[in-house]
């Protein structure tokens, strides 16, 4: 079938490929290629039965997490507490204001009770608040209801009424019955003006809370959970490459190029209506092509969902390194050249990190540290505690295992980070990008809290006027999982420290490296053939919103 999008090559190639016969008098090499169409095909190997299990029994217990979160969730939890802390706040207010009378606290209580007008009387504030507190703990506690218009019902009211009290209250004490009644400051006292500001402030934040925290958080949690009961219904007999219908009006988003750069004419001149190239000829191996089979073949349902989110995270990169507009300077330093912005984005959750700074190497040696030798991370980035390849799925495609350290005396608890990671070559720009996947080896554990990775990854390319330097731009978008809300700016400060304390880090480990390490060559596969490709983005990947993602990952 003539292929003739440049884009779709990469697309088809990462679906997977088998290599069938290779001759150097032939005419072409010849590769039997499976693609997201071919759904008839048999499965690919015979043993598919122990991976599904994996897969299913790492799914089971996801399930079983979500379920019991949903049960009543940890934020649900932190509302139902701000809820309590309304109710006592305003008790304890006005118990301090009786007993600020000039009389005993039998006389104020009989003013403010038995006396009782709006005018004169601060009892009404705690008797709604709870009211309040009983309405909330019955409709979002015992009921557990997924409905916001009750806390709209009760702020709305509350709000009404301290405004309504506001211009009939005597805070002069002007028309109070007796001097009995007023407090020992026979003027206005600032606890009046306290109880009510209270009073008005705390319906807004368990409306905040509601409405920003702990719907969204549950509506997530039980998407999730909907896609992993549904992948528990993929039999050994489901095709592993099914047909999947996408948007025809899709664009492909053409890959980040530096500018300047050029595709070769061969590319763009050439034809593949009489066969399909195969994918190593058109791509560079990996310096560490010796850890992976050079054939890109889906063994296991399991692995064809790793390539799909390798795919997916390689197309949300994409994006975010086209967006030039709309970045917001976060921290800067001079003396190491370094950079960091964020961004937002409509299908990405959370903020965007891009980290811009300059290495004093080849971008060849960079791709080596950060790519073929990942495993010792940890010996030059202080932030990293254990760095693990679990899983090697092709020469591009592996599964990455981090543990980050914790705050000053484990103030904050280490995260732990499972991503699939993939990268390419285009001439000389490298490019690697990662996204959060859950993997057997590595189930959520009690010791670490478990962070969760978005669309990630960094990009190297030659340094303008100095080849022999490389200019680095790292994307993070991370999800901490902090049990308890935390400031935004809190986390933003937070990051953008521990984004800069690697750079560094990065930057003082490839001055210290050797100079013989300092140019490698990575090797080829199929040399004659390897010839510069435009890395296109995956028509056949849907455009949603990720998971989650690690500052620990590189």
């Amino acid at each position: 079938m003539p292929i003739r999008n440049q884009d779709t090559r990469m697309a088809n190639a990462v679906n997977g490929f088998q290599h069938s016969t290779h001759s150097g008098q032939g005419n072409h090499d010849a590769y039997t290629v499976y693609t997201q169409s071919d759904t008839n095909h048999p499965p690919l190997i015979n043993s598919g039965s122990t991976s599904v299990n994996t897969s299913r029994d790492s799914n089971n217990q996801r399930v079983q997490q979500l379920r019991k979160e949903l049960q009543f969730s940890t934020v649900r939890r932190m509302f139902c507490l701000v809820v309590l802390f309304d109710f006592l706040l305003m008790t304890v207010l006005w118990f301090i204001y009786v007993n600020l009378t000039n009389s005993s606290i039998a006389a104020s209580l009989k003013c403010q009770v038995e006396k009782y007008s709006m005018q004169t009387s601060l009892f009404d504030f705690p008797v709604i608040t709870a009211c309040r507190f009983i309405i909330l703990l019955s409709v979002y506690a015992l009921f557990r209801s997924k409905r916001w218009w009750t806390l709209a019902v009760t702020t709305t009211l509350s709000c009404g009424f301290v405004i309504s009290k506001v211009f009939v209250y005597d805070f002069e004490y002007k028309k109070h019955d007796t001097n009995a009644c007023v407090p020992l400051d026979t003027k206005a006292h600032p606890l009046d003006f306290i109880i009510a500001i209270v009073f008005f402030i705390m319906p807004w934040i368990e409306t905040w809370v509601l409405d920003i925290q702990v719907l969204p958080r549950e509506k997530r949690l039980q998407h999730e959970l909907a896609n992993l009961i549904g992948q528990e219904n993929i039999t050994e007999r489901t095709p592993l490459l099914q047909h999947e219908a996408f948007p025809g009006n899709s664009e492909p988003i053409r890959f980040y190029s530096p500018e300047g750069s050029q595709a070769s004419d061969e590319e763009s001149g050439s034809d593949y209506s009489g066969s399909l190239r195969s994918h190593a000829s058109e791509f560079q191996s990996l310096p560490n092509s010796q850890r992976g089979s050079s054939v890109n073949l889906a063994a296991s349902i399991q692995e064809q969902e790793y390539l799909q989110r390798a795919k997916e995270s390689l197309r949300f990169l994409d994006r975010i390194l086209a967006k030039h507009d709309g970045w917001r300077n976060e921290l800067k330093k001079e003396e190491y050249n370094a950079v960091i912005t964020s961004n937002r984005f409509d299908s990405i959750k959370g903020k965007v990190y891009k980290l811009e700074t300059q290495l004093p190497v080849p971008p060849e040696q960079v791709v080596v540290v950060l790519w073929d030798k990942a495993e010792n991370t940890p010996s030059w980035n202080p932030t990293v505690l254990v760095s693990e390849v679990l899983q090697q799925i092709d020469d591009h495609t592996d599964i990455l295992y981090n543990v980050s350290t914790g705050g000053p005396g484990n103030i904050v608890a280490g995260r732990d980070f499972v991503a699939v990671r993939n990268y390419w070559q285009r001439g000389d720009v490298h490019v690697c990008s990662s996204i959060a996947v859950e993997h057997a080896k590595k189930p959520p554990c009690s010791q670490y809290v478990r962070g969760f990775n978005g669309p990630t990854g960094w990009l190297l390319e030659r340094l303008d006027g100095d080849p022999s330097q490389s200019k680095f731009t790292w994307i993070l978008n991370t999800d901490l999982n902090f049990k308890v809300w935390t400031p935004q700016a809190i986390i933003d400060t937070a990051l953008c420290h521990v984004l800069m304390d690697i750079c560094t880090s990065l930057q003082k480990h490839l001055q210290q490296l050797p100079q013989e390490a300092k140019v490698v060559q990575p090797q080829f596969v199929n040399i004659q053939d390897a010839e510069k490709a435009s890395i296109g983005s995956f028509e056949d990947v849907e455009e949603h919103s990720p998971s989650l993602d690690s500052f620990g990952s590189v």
